[in-house]
């Protein structure tokens, strides 16, 4: 057998292995992005809604003269 004879199945081999490498990583990478997803959904405190200034500025004012 000569080198020549071993060339095409290598490139065979590596050409097969391809597509599954990148869908393994394709897979790891919607993994950690739905991962993260999650995380952020559950983890962060959800919001009323978009806070304007004056809102906040009477929340807090409401909240010191509490004290």
């Amino acid at each position: 057998m000569s080198i020549s004879d071993r060339t095409p199945a290598t490139k065979t081999r590596f050409r097969l292995s391809m597509p599954g490498e990148i869908a393994l990583l394709a897979a790891i990478a919607c993994g950690f992005l739905l991962l993260h997803v999650l995380a952020g959904t559950l983890l962060l405190p959800s919001g009323s809604g978009p806070v304007t200034p004056q809102e906040q500025a009477s929340e807090q004012a409401s909240l010191s003269s509490a004290d």
